[in-house]
């Protein structure tokens, strides 16, 4: 009997807050940091660029977006997932959609106006997936 009634309390929880929680045991959220929270200069990023030719600046230097083809829907909703789950352990989310096999993404971060390091990490890690991915 006690397990149909957690069963039962399980069943109400939406399937975001359930995503949410699993994701929150698995990872300690850390702050950005004032450092992170500073934008970075054009060159900078104009070296990020030249090293990283899949990203292209936008939005006047303020973003770096990227596009990446996989093989189906579902490796494309993997590949989200995965990158969701260190951004959320970064506790920095990307903009980003997806149409069938293809993901666009863009960073930027909103707090500063423009891009940080933490942009620039994240675009790393992501980088690092595609790679394993074939992205």
């Amino acid at each position: 009997m006690v397990y149909e009634r957690q069963i039962t309390a399980f069943s109400v929880v939406s399937p975001v807050c359930t995503v949410r929680s699993f994701i929150s045991t698995l990872y300690d959220e850390k702050a950005k940091g004032d450092l992170k929270m500073q934008t970075i200069d054009e060159a900078r990023i104009d070296e990020f660029i030249a090293a990283h030719p899949h990203w292209k600046a936008g939005r006047n230097k303020a973003a770096l977006t990227a596009e990446f083809k996989l093989p189906g829907f579902a490796a494309a909703m993997g590949f989200m997932m995965e990158i969701a789950v260190h951004a959320d352990k970064m506790n920095h989310h990307p903009e980003w959609s997806n149409v069938y096999n293809r993901v666009t993404i863009t960073l930027t971060t909103h707090d500063a106006g423009g891009l940080t390091e933490l942009d620039l990490q994240l675009a790393e890690k992501i980088n690092v997936i595609s790679a394993r991915v074939g992205a």
